[in-house]
């Protein structure tokens, strides 16, 4: 699947929503939990990028680190205090981040990743909210407008909201590009553990072999002959 999604208005709501009085919908130290259990635990990272993308982060530095460590994650590179800050200086965004030290407590604010599904669900709705926010104040401006048609209004609130509906949703899907390298390691790891174009189990009949390289583990193998043939 494509790596880059269309950027909404979850990105532009911290600045917009700061110019008022009111704090926006954010959860920091949650964030913070968040990036800390990614550099805890592999399976962290992957659950993490199924559920969100670096525009629910309420912070602009957690949108940087987040996508720092998925672009690790998709190169099968570790994730940790030096990898990540590595990664960050070949963007120039060490320092933006609060630098090395500032990836350490991360690090450090969580002890395990047990509960990162549950601090994703809060991310999420906190985006949503501060996207809802956006979406309520544009329309609230172009009703005072005048020369606005209220019909144009209603249908332009429509698809906003609609819009958030369905950026919601949560996918299960893994990268193509982990799988990729994964099934290319696997294939030569069989190249190079295969005797004479045989990459499983040999069956003992030479042209049977020929067709399927051996038996795989994969396959369901059924044996059977003709009534009366012993």
């Amino acid at each position: 699947m494509a790596r880059s999604k269309k950027k909404n208005d979850l990105t532009l709501s911290e600045d917009i929503l700061e110019k008022g009085m009111r704090v926006p919908p954010q959860a920091i130290e949650v964030e913070k939990s968040v990036l800390g259990a990614m550099m805890l635990d592999k399976e962290a990272v992957g659950i993490a990028i199924e559920n969100i993308d670096e525009t629910h982060f309420y912070r602009d530095t957690h949108r940087k680190i987040f996508l720092a460590m998925v672009s690790l994650y998709d190169n099968s590179e570790p994730i940790d205090v030096i990898t990540l800050s590595e990664e960050l200086k070949k963007r120039n965004e060490l320092d933006d981040i609060g630098g090395t030290y500032y990836l350490t407590e991360l690090a450090a604010s969580v002890p395990s990743a047990a509960n990162i599904e549950y601090h994703l669900n809060i991310i999420r709705d906190k985006a949503i909210l501060r996207q809802l926010i956006v979406v309520c104040n544009s329309i609230i401006k172009s009703a005072y407008e005048e020369g606005e048609n209220s019909e144009k209004i209603l249908d332009i609130a429509e698809s906003e909201v609609l819009g958030i509906s369905q950026s919601t949703r949560q996918k299960s899907y893994e990268w193509v590009k982990p799988l990729i390298t994964e099934t290319i390691h696997e294939l030569e790891k069989l190249h190079g553990t295969s005797r004479e174009g045989i990459t499983g189990v040999a069956s003992g009949f030479h042209d049977l072999d020929n067709i399927l390289a051996g038996f795989q583990r994969s396959d369901l193998i059924v044996l059977a002959g003709r009534p009366s043939m012993g």
